[in-house]
């Protein structure tokens, strides 16, 4: 008795300071208390990354708000913008209730909810049942589960009128021939992960954002035929289907493709496709010609700015080397998991001998480029020595000089150095390179250039340690 009249004392306590303490937010009008509580969440998903959950201060912000005090409460909990964002991870029981007030508290405002329900257990189904009395007002939905849970979906002709960006994705690979007959009449943004294309049934005219992890050659010109308002199109990986061989016929003229991802073995469709507006193309594993890419692009006409190879190439050197001269209008390349130095060195040899400050007159190689970024497999220490006449001659403002040097157009530089995993290694790396070398470079990045050559699992930047080891401080 004595221990629960201890404790109803240190709530009567608490309760007293609650009411008397004086923080700044209580001498201001609730409306601006609301909105200094908003700031405190995202104003909409972070991501159209399926697997992108937000972090934990950032998903119980409101309920970490609420249970501040009294005040501070009521203010929230009559602040619909506060709950109209949901992430729930593998749920308990006791989840079942959290999730009916925080979208009651949302008063009649659109959700966004992300959902990862691994099993389909009782209350995984319960939540989907929740989720089915709230479509009505679904803005965003991505959803994490197994295949078997998609039975529970909101299906019916009126249970998606607000839905603009969807997200699914199967983690188990199973797809047992399930039909999903949605009709969303306002999507705009669709991402799918082991489920086909076909299984939706709806209307894709209005799409602009697509990303599919897995489609057949026949399936990506039809879906670029369903879908003729995309402007971002992402196909990840070729699925090689035995029992429908069919090629594509086309041709087909896309008119607002602007980004376009692509596996290697996907440069089949190049064929009898154009895309004018094109300014980013992406490849994962390329294993095609340089050819295919040139005779696309020169077909279509388009200004591409973004080159991206994701994953390892086929190219020879010099098969990159017609590629990045018929495309003057690039400003951002990228290689990922392909360059040693038998590519590489021939790379930024071209960058640094055609460029303004080797006294040449002939037209810079890339000559709008402003970022590149590359994987470097190899211990090369070429590539360092290399990287001051790629940029040229700077004039620090603690250095005016009275000459000039034009720079190359190049103001972005990152070179990923993944065989650097150990002290004694990076030590060797930095004293392979003179010492005048790294004094250029360091200068490189304290003149405004982003030059970096992150290792390692904490991305560490070796032109940090090299101004330490120098005592030439960036800052």
């Amino acid at each position: 008795m004595m221990l629960v009249g201890l404790e109803k004392e240190c709530v009567k306590l608490k309760a007293q300071v609650n009411k008397h303490h004086d923080p700044l937010l209580n001498r201001l009008p609730p409306e601006i208390v609301a909105e200094v509580f908003e700031q405190c969440i995202p104003a909409e998903l972070p991501s159209v990354d399926p697997n992108c959950f937000l972090e934990e201060h950032t998903i119980t912000a409101p309920l970490t708000i609420s249970a501040v005090c009294k005040g501070w409460r009521n203010i929230a909990f009559s602040t619909p913008r506060l709950w109209k964002l949901l992430s729930i991870r593998p749920p308990t029981v006791s989840s079942i209730g959290l999730i009916k007030n925080w979208i009651d508290r949302a008063g009649q405002l659109p959700l966004s909810i992300l959902l990862h329900l691994p099993d389909e257990d009782e209350t995984a189904v319960q939540i989907m049942g929740i989720i089915k009395q709230y479509s009505t007002r679904l803005l965003d939905l991505r959803l994490r589960s197994c295949s078997a849970l998609l039975s529970h979906f909101p299906s019916g002709i009126h249970d998606l009128p607000t839905l603009r960006s969807l997200h699914l994705y199967i983690f188990d690979g199973i797809w047992e021939n399930i039909t999903l007959n949605m009709h969303p009449q306002h999507l705009t943004s669709l991402s799918l992960h082991e489920i086909p294309l076909e299984s939706l049934h709806f209307d894709c005219t209005l799409l602009t954002s697509l990303t599919i992890n897995k489609v057949t050659l026949f399936e990506s010109l039809e879906t670029l035929c369903r879908a003729p308002n995309l402007k971002k199109c992402i196909f990840e990986s070729l699925f090689i289907d035995n029992d429908n061989n069919e090629t594509p016929t086309g041709p087909l003229i896309h008119y607002e493709l602007c980004e376009f991802g692509i596996p290697g073995d996907l440069c089949r469709l190049f064929k009898n496709l154009w895309c004018p507006s094109l300014k980013a193309l992406n490849f994962s594993d390329f294993n095609a010609t340089a050819s295919s890419i040139i005779n696309f692009l020169k077909k279509s006409e388009c200004l591409l700015e973004r080159l991206c190879f994701l994953g390892e190439t086929s190219l020879t050197v010099s098969e990159i080397d017609l590629i990045c001269k018929s495309i003057p209008t690039l400003q951002h390349l990228s290689f990922a998991e392909i360059y040693d130095d038998v590519i590489t060195i021939p790379f930024c040899n071209a960058l640094s001998k055609l460029s303004t400050v080797a006294g040449k007159t002939e037209p810079l190689y890339l000559p709008s480029l402003h970022s590149l970024s590359f994987d470097l497999l190899k211990s090369c220490e070429e590539v360092y020595r290399l990287i001051p006449d790629i940029f040229g001659i700077y004039e620090l403002p603690e250095y005016p000089s009275k000459q000039l040097h034009h720079r190359h157009a190049l103001k972005s530089m990152t070179i990923n150095i993944s065989i650097l995993d150990g002290v004694d290694e990076v030590e060797q790396t930095l004293k392979a390179v003179d010492e005048d070398i790294w004094k250029k470079i360091v200068q490189l990045k304290k003149a405004g250039i982003e030059l970096t050559l992150p290792f390692g699992v904490h991305n560490q930047d070796l032109v940090e340690l090299a101004a330490a080891r120098l005592r030439m401080p960036l800052v």
